[in-house]
């Protein structure tokens, strides 16, 4: 037991306590006082500290709201940017020379019609040609229509120019087609004279 107390006693002396002294015992509301006040001090400079670290977030998320805005920003200007075309590809030659294509092939159609008018035997035939090479011309300018006009399609220039290959190539089947009809119905008209 006097091992205990021994222990105890050296153990205590090694180790500070935060007890109350005297003075605080007997004047309770001005320690109490006291501790308040080194609270308060503590909060303070926590709400100091709060303070500056609300600021730092502000500025940050002010700073991404505007990186995303800015890039929000780039992407309407890019898309809007494809919306309009570029005036090389308006100045491409095979847009003058689809116009001329559908324009010869219009002709040359209405050529085969008065043909096949005096050929009863294949008129229906041609005439259900006729009509479809004509609607065929009809899509290959609206085509052209939407990849020439601005604010139509959203395309780049890459992709108008491979449009405009494609629309221009079916074109131009098409008026070798409409070329060869035309020889096939006046061969036809040249056989029926016989």
């Amino acid at each position: 037991m006097k091992r205990l107390f021994a222990f105890l006693g050296v153990f205590g002396i090694f180790m500070r306590g935060r007890a109350q002294s005297f003075d605080e015992w007997f004047e309770q509301n001005k320690t109490e006082l006291k501790y308040q006040r080194a609270q308060l001090l503590a909060l303070e400079a926590d709400d100091d500290v709060l303070e500056a670290g609300y600021a730092i977030d502000e500025k940050g998320l002010t700073r991404i709201g505007q990186d995303k805005q800015g890039d929000l920003d780039l992407h309407t200007l890019y898309f809007n940017a494809l919306k309009n075309v570029n005036p090389a590809i308006m100045a491409d030659p095979r847009v003058d020379d689809l116009l001329t294509l559908t324009r010869e092939s219009v002709l040359i159609i209405g050529g085969i019609r008065e043909k096949a008018d005096t050929l009863p035997s294949i008129k229906s035939r041609f005439d259900a040609f006729c009509d479809d090479v004509l609607e065929m011309c009809a899509d290959d300018l609206a085509s052209m229509g939407e990849l020439l006009q601005d604010g139509v399609t959203q395309l780049t220039d890459a992709q108008r120019q491979t449009r405009l290959a494609k629309v221009y190539g079916g074109a131009h089947e098409l008026n070798t087609l409409v070329r060869q009809a035309w020889k096939d119905v006046k061969f036809y008209a040249s056989i029926a004279r016989l």
